[in-house]
């Protein structure tokens, strides 16, 4: 019976040795990157990456070449973003930042030099983030509307979004658009998932300064007068001598910072100032004041 087994096993495997032999590249993926390049670990090829065939097996891992620009002569190959592209299983290691996917080939020498091929292909996710921000001053108890948008894109649809912190928001899931009222200052960013799975989280967007309202900050609001209001052309600010000022700023309705002086400016032109109701912000070295104010 052993004898009989043996037999068998030893014609199996020279079956096995005649036949074409079979590549396996593993299953699509998708990429997650951040600022600092690849967020996880990503090892190609199948379990086993190659079967049947003669053994042993020479693996070779390729890509179409990328230009490291439009119309370069230099390319990216994929010894560029695998750790080794002789290895069964390598890893990814670097990406192109500019390409949303790019497919590896796999090619499987066996012994008998017969070749069999297979692919996958990585679908790379990134986010592209710009440094500006948004500040707004409002009044303890206040609400102010965000409709700026965001300081980052990215290059997959988005599947889910959600500012934070919630804390004041009357939508965390919008875009753009929400309102707001934090009973404190707060800076609120916005955490973006997008279709292939990958998260993105962008530096602070709102910085919102909440300013206390007490006896003091409405004394001081008594002290400063701008006027006339409602005004056509120019704006004036009257205030006592012993009173400093540091800064002066308009925001329109929908929380857009319209006009922002720095220094003693008690005389503003508002010529150029589309009609409507716009909030003023006095910043003093002792508090800041709030006005409403109309251009007419």
């Amino acid at each position: 019976m052993k004898y009989i087994i043996t037999i068998l096993l030893s014609v199996f495997s020279l079956l096995e040795s005649l036949s074409q032999c079979t590549a396996n590249a593993g299953l699509d993926f998708a990429i997650c990157t951040n600022q600092y390049g690849l967020k996880d670990s990503i090892q190609l090829g199948g379990n086993p990456t190659a079967t049947n065939g003669s053994l042993p097996y020479q693996y070779i891992w390729s890509i179409e070449p990328i230009p490291f620009w439009p119309g370069s002569n230099s390319y990216y190959h994929a010894s560029d973003f695998l750790n080794d592209t002789s290895l069964a299983n390598p890893f990814l290691v670097n990406f192109p930042v500019l390409n949303d996917s790019l497919e590896f080939r796999l090619t499987v020498i066996d012994n008998n030099n017969d070749s069999c091929f297979d692919s996958l292909i990585g679908y790379l996710s990134y986010s592209v983030i710009s440094l500006v921000d948004v500040r707004i001053s409002i009044n303890k108890g206040d609400s102010v509307y965000l409709n700026q948008g965001s300081n980052i894109s990215v290059n997959w649809p988005i599947k889910d979004l959600v500012w934070r912190p919630n804390h004041g928001l009357l939508d965390s899931t919008s875009f753009s658009g929400f309102w707001a009222k934090p009973d404190s200052s707060i800076n609120y960013f916005l955490t973006i998932t997008d279709s292939l799975g990958c998260e993105h989280v962008a530096p602070p967007f709102y910085i919102i300064g909440v300013n206390n309202i007490g006896l003091n900050e409405l004394a001081l609001s008594d002290r400063i007068e701008v006027h006339p209001n409602p005004f056509y052309d120019f704006l004036n600010i009257s205030k006592p001598k012993d009173l400093q000022f540091l800064s002066f700023s308009i925001y329109n309705s929908n929380g857009q910072l319209i006009l922002h002086r720095s220094g003693k400016t008690q005389r503003l032109d508002m010529v150029d100032l589309n009609q409507g109701v716009y909030f003023c912000f006095i910043e003093t070295v002792e508090g800041v004041v709030s006005k409403i104010i109309v251009k007419k």
